[in-house]
């Protein structure tokens, strides 16, 4: 299990405590996602331009 999905079902257990809480955690975890996918995109490009230089 990677560490996004434990944290994600960490989260998701916790929102079940307030519907308001769960939709914010909702919107912060689609941030997150979104924010690692751009980073990962990110870096993966800067790789393929460090190792096209080789």
């Amino acid at each position: 299990m990677s560490l996004y999905n434990q944290v994600y079902i960490h989260l998701y257990t916790q929102a079940h405590e307030s519907n308001i809480t769960y939709i914010h955690t909702l919107i912060i975890l689609s941030n997150i996602h979104n924010l690692l996918y751009t980073y990962s995109s990110i870096i993966s490009k800067i790789f393929i331009i460090i190792y096209s230089k080789d």
